[in-house]
Order: structure tokens, then C-alpha cells, then sequence
């Protein structure tokens, strides 16, 4: 589960707390949340524009029924009251206004998180001649409907994958070099990766498809099966015709068929 998930989590029970000063930290860490969001979706920010600037200038297509710019910035300007006055609501309040938030980043997500937003950042990735090939895997190259990020895997000439080595408890720093070396420069992805709607996976292209003790190694930072499981409907970046296709190159098409046999033998559950 992306980490934000896990933190909304904890901003809902702060909400409920009769302690008003965690009433006030989840109401203000919802708001940060909303503000990477609007930037994630591609809110433009006029010099320091803070959240209700953003607000007034995203537009935000047609979202569900309950969920209005009116009461979100009804939302945001009870957080400046909490923050600048001391006004902070009560438990039933702001129990509502944090799931009013939740709603919008929810909505939010679902707008950037999808096949062609991975294309644009697959496309822009491999313009660098240090990046081979993009693949997408996870529950986006499933069922975009579920998705909660954007998965890649990217093949690199191992300068890159090396580094991201050292960086395996900081991925969001890793995806960031990675951003630098393609001389990619967009607010949006950068707010989206700060919102952990990205993560990006670079392996060295020939060791990844050769050497069993290189695929040994990736295996044992992941979870159980990681390696099988990507290849549940994993596609790779037709950068030519700037689509996804299914990817049944080496070595995913074996392990694949391996992966279907565990299945089948009830030792991989069911994606």
C-alpha cells in the first residue's frame, strides 16, 4: 500500500481525537495532501499561490456527487481558522473534513493515475539514451479502475540501477535522480511523486535477463513473489507508436508461464 494511504489512516482516527491539537494536525496534514494533489493534476502556481489560489484555478472535470470546490474551500478556510485564530472543530467536524479531503486527493489520484499519464512519464524517460526499454506492472497495467500509483520497471545500462541500490529505503529521492538524468522538469510528476502516486523500479537491461544471482538479489528487496507477480499483466512502452502493448520478451514470458503454475498449485494467491 503507498505510504499516503497508510497516513490517511492516521490522519482519520487524529480527526476523531478529543484532543484538539490532533484534531488540528490532521486537518492541516489533510489540506498539504490536497495542495500536492491540485499541483499533481497540473493546478498551475502563479509565483507562491497558496492552497485556495490552487483551488480556485484546477479544474477538476466531473467529480463524484458530494464533492464541490465550495466545500472543499469551506474545508481549507476552517484549517486557517484552526491554524491562525485557534477556532479548531470538533471531533464531528472534522472527522467530515478529513473524509471531505480524502475524497478530493482520492479523486484527484484517479485522474492522474492512469495508462496514458504512465506513458507520458515512460515517454520522457526513455528520450535519455541512458534508459533501454519501460515496462508497466502492478494493478494499473490490471485494472486502471483500482489502480492507486503508477508502477514502472525501467531498463538502464546499470549506472543508474546501481545507485538506486544505496537508495532502497529512499525511493522518492532515487525517482527524483532518475527525473535529473532524463532532464525531466515537471511540477506535476514531481508533486504526484511526493504524493506517492509513482514508483519506478530501474534494473541493469543485460544482468536482469542473465544473471541469476543479479535477479537473486532484486528478489530479496521485494516482497515474496514480486518477481512473478509482475508479470501479471505487465506491459511494455511502444515509444514508436506511443502505446502499451503486453510484454512477452525474456524474461517475463517465462516467468509468467511459472508464475500461472504456482497459481494453479495454490501457492500464489489470485492478483
Amino acid at each position: 500500500m503507498p505510504t499516503h494511504y497508510k497516513d490517511w489512516e492516521d490522519i482519520k482516527a487524529k480527526s476523531q481525537s478529543l484532543d484538539q491539537y490532533d484534531r488540528l494536525a490532521a486537518i492541516t496534514r489533510g489540506v498539504f495532501y490536497l495542495e500536492l494533489a491540485l499541483v499533481a493534476i497540473g493546478t498551475q502556481r502563479v509565483r507562491r499561490e497558496g492552497v485556495t489560489q490552487l483551488l480556485q484555478n484546477a479544474y477538476l472535470g466531473y467529480p463524484p456527487d458530494g464533492l464541490s470546490k465550495e466545500d472543499i474551500y469551506k474545508t481549507i478556510q476552517a484549517r486557517n481558522k484552526a491554524v491562525h485564530e485557534g477556532k479548531i472543530p470538533t471531533p464531528d467536524e472534522c472527522t467530515d473534513m478529513v473524509d471531505l479531503l480524502f475524497q478530493a486527493w482520492h479523486w484527484m489520484r484517479r485522474k492522474f493515475v492512469t495508462p496514458n499519464t504512465a506513458g507520458d512519464i515512460a515517454k520522457e524517460i526513455l528520450n535519455s539514451e541512458k534508459f533501454f526499454n519501460a515496462f508497466l506492472f502492478g494493478s494499473l497495467s490490471r485494472d486502471p479502475q483500482v489502480a492507486r500509483d503508477i508502477d514502472l520497471l525501467i531498463f538502464d545500462d546499470g549506472d543508474l540501477s546501481y545507485i538506486g541500490n544505496l537508495y532502497s529505503e529512499r525511493r522518492n529521492l532515487f525517482v527524483r535522480t532518475i527525473f535529473e538524468k532524463a532532464h525531466i522538469e515537471n511540477p506535476a510528476w514531481q508533486a504526484a511523486l511526493d504524493s506517492d502516486w509513482i514508483d519506478i523500479l530501474v534494473v541493469e537491461k543485460d544482468k536482469f535477463r542473465n544473471d541469476p544471482n543479479y535477479i537473486r538479489n532484486i528478489a530479496s528487496s521485494q516482497t515474496p513473489f514480486f518477481l512473478l507477480n509482475i508479470t501479471d499483466g505487465i506491459k511494455q512502452y511502444d515509444k514508436e507508436n506511443n502505446k502499451w502493448v503486453d510484454a512477452d520478451s525474456a524474461p517475463f514470458a517465462k516467468w509468467a508461464k511459472i508464475r500461472q503454475e504456482l497459481v494453479n498449485e495454490g501457492i500464489i494467491p489470485l492478483q
